[in-house]
């Protein structure tokens, strides 16, 4: 186990108890992609975890992306073409 595991297991474990977590703890996330795995896993455990501090979804496909968002409504940023991310 690294020690970033540890640090995500730690966050995890406060997140789900209640407790508030340190503000620098949180990261920013990028997600390429939103398909099923990422509207079926990566974004609801981003969502209960609360580690993300700013959230950038892309996705080609407008309606992947759509249900993304619907998801993850706080998402900072979402775009259509990752070159408008670089």
């Amino acid at each position: 186990m690294t020690a970033n595991d540890s640090a995500l297991i730690s966050h995890v474990a406060a997140a789900r108890s209640g407790r508030p977590t340190a503000a620098d703890e949180r990261v920013s996330v990028t997600v390429l992609g939103a398909g099923s795995v990422v509207t079926e896993y990566y974004l609801p455990a981003l969502a209960a975890t609360g580690m993300a501090r700013t959230l950038t979804i892309c996705d080609l496909d407008a309606e992947g992306l759509s249900q993304a968002t619907s998801l993850m409504p706080e998402a900072d940023v979402v775009a259509t073409d990752f070159r408008e991310l670089l």
